[in-house]
């Protein structure tokens, strides 16, 4: 049977198609109308699934939106109202557009869509929760959903066992770290929802100074729960709201989107990043003793935050865990899904998860674009590419290599990946100067063979999907400087002959020739703009930036 999952509304919208056991596509909206993160209805990402599967919309036996909005106007939008009237009132708006946004969605899949089959409204975190578990390979784990908000939990522990999975126990609106990063974000001159990465990034080149000034904001109550102090914060009176003035006057004022970062800035990034890893922390705590499982499963927007995943990484307190590639809201679909698959299947699994389910190279127009721009470039066709883009690399060029279908979620991982040398000291500055267009402070991450991973990264199991931070081993920090952040840390994903065949080749080739089974690996993207997502959006980009060759398929494209 055909379910289709979708995230419909608010940021990162997308669609996911399954069949049984087996995702047949997925990808984010974005991809398709270049709007990064982009909350349109994901109209596109639904042809897309469709079309890979040779369907029609009436073929789809059940359709998973990964959101109750009636759960949510009963718990968050009335108890909001009641707990803080009369300054609720301000959020009128908000609830207006909730009340609206089912009946929406109805319209648009059943007369818009013409699409007659059963629609399902379901919750945001146990979509979450599906989209995890359901594609890792445990029987048996505990479940960790962290994000800003869904109806009303915004954090969330599972157990799970033999396909189906139950909630322990749950963080409630608005105490939420996902909407503290957020607004901090924010606060600190950038974009939220966009660009809590960059955070991420930025506190290592700052100190913790206002950690205990967090932790009172932030007081731990239990073992796992925490308390905001709302005085701090505007969100549980208006979505998107800024600081407010208290904020301002403990911690200064926020900083334009222009203004030059100064130390405070990143002292603060800092302070946010530690008190984030301790809530994680504590959650994987209780995770781990509410159940003794070796396994851990964890998604949701937080879940994106690599350096509070390596905390619980490397505190080492499960034997293996799994994090959802698409961690964020686009990975909902996926979740309402499986969500719904896992109600007709008996101990539920989707078979051999990988997260390459987007666009594959139209090969059609791959052919189109050489003989549009013969002339303007240099196209061939080497016996292997492999060992070509090999050599390319350990000449210090920058590659772009675009193969096979592309990655579902916001990490390139092999498929639409800009390649360099791990080796030149100069090349972290010069990509984000040069190729990315983004601050100079963002660390690059390494792709690893696996086989050889743990000579350079101290880390104790697979990880593939470039979303825990481990510390670098200190005899080899000099030998990959352009992949080793400030911290003496990188954001690694390893790499199996198993897990992308083509990508693990390519790496083979550059350890034969430097003797480093690493390729520093960023997306095929520059700041600002979605991953690429077809072979002409590829060639705009290989050149209008300082990237110097690119592979697509079995081509090699030079300027």
């Amino acid at each position: 049977m055909y379910i289709l999952g979708i995230k419909a509304f608010g940021h990162d919208t997308s669609a996911c198609l399954i069949k049984d056991r087996k995702i047949i596509a997925a990808s984010s909206q974005e991809r398709f109308d270049r709007i990064k993160h982009s909350s349109a209805f994901p109209f596109d990402a639904i042809n897309f699934c469709l079309d890979t599967a040779s369907i029609k919309i009436n073929n789809i036996s059940e359709i998973g939106v990964s959101y109750n909005y009636t759960e949510a106007i009963l718990r968050l939008y009335f108890l909001r109202a009641l707990l803080y009237f009369p300054l609720s009132l301000f959020n009128l708006k908000d609830f207006n557009k909730i009340l609206t946004t089912r009946s929406k969605i109805l319209k648009i899949l059943q007369i818009n869509l013409k699409f007659k089959g059963k629609i399902s409204f379901l919750d945001h975190h146990d979509c979450h929760a599906a989209s995890a578990y359901y594609c890792s390979s445990f029987s048996k784990s505990a479940i960790i959903t962290n994000d800003g908000r869904g109806e009303w939990a915004t954090a969330r522990i599972y157990i799970a066992e033999n396909g189906k999975f139950q909630k322990y126990d749950q963080i409630n609106y608005p105490n939420s770290i996902g909407l503290v990063y957020e607004n901090i974000t924010n606060y600190l001159g950038f974009i939220r929802n966009c660009d809590e990465g960059k955070i991420m990034g930025l506190a290592p080149y700052g100190k913790p100074i206002y950690y205990k000034k967090f932790s009172k904001i932030i007081n731990i109550v239990n073992k796992w729960k925490y308390k905001l102090d709302l005085s701090y914060f505007n969100h549980h009176l208006k979505e998107q709201s800024m600081l407010p003035d208290k904020f301002i006057k403990e911690f200064g004022k926020p900083r334009s989107k222009n203004q030059k970062l100064t130390t405070r800035h990143k002292d603060i990034a800092s302070s946010l990043q530690k008190i984030t890893d301790d809530v994680c922390l504590l959650a994987a705590d209780k995770a781990k003793d509410i159940r003794k499982d070796k396994y851990l499963c964890i998604a949701g927007g937080v879940g994106l935050n690599a350096v509070s995943n390596g905390a619980i990484y490397n505190k080492k307190l499960f034997k293996s865990i799994f994090i959802q590639p698409a961690s964020g809201d686009d990975g909902t679909s996926l979740g309402a899904a499986t969500l719904i698959a896992s109600r007709y299947f008996k101990n539920y699994k989707i078979n051999d998860f990988s997260p390459y389910l987007g666009k594959n190279v139209e090969k059609d127009k791959l052919i189109t674009i050489i003989n549009k721009n013969k002339g303007r470039i240099n196209v061939s066709k080497p016996i292997n590419i492999f060992k070509s883009a090999s050599v390319d690399l350990s000449r210090r060029k920058i590659v772009a290599w675009y193969q096979g279908r592309a990655e579902f979620g916001p990490r390139a991982l092999g498929n639409r990946s800009i390649l360099a040398d791990p080796r030149d000291p100069k090349m972290k500055d010069y990509l984000n100067k040069k190729v990315k267009f983004r601050e100079e402070f963002r660390p690059f991450a390494p792709a690893v063979l696996y086989k050889y991973s743990r000579s350079f990264f101290k880390l104790y199991s697979q990880i593939p999907y470039m979303i825990i931070t481990v510390d670098v081993e200190k005899k080899n920090v000099n030998k990959i400087p352009a992949v080793v952040h400030v911290d003496n840390t990188a954001r690694v994903q390893t790499v199996t002959e198993k897990n992308n065949k083509k990508f693990y080749n390519l790496i083979m080739e550059f350890y034969k020739l430097t003797s480093v089974p690493i390729l520093l690996n960023t997306s095929f993207n520059i700041k600002g703009e979605p991953i690429v997502n077809s072979v002409e959006q590829a060639l705009n980009c290989f050149l209008k930036t300082g990237i110097d060759i690119m592979y697509i398929n079995e081509f090699r494209f030079e300027k």
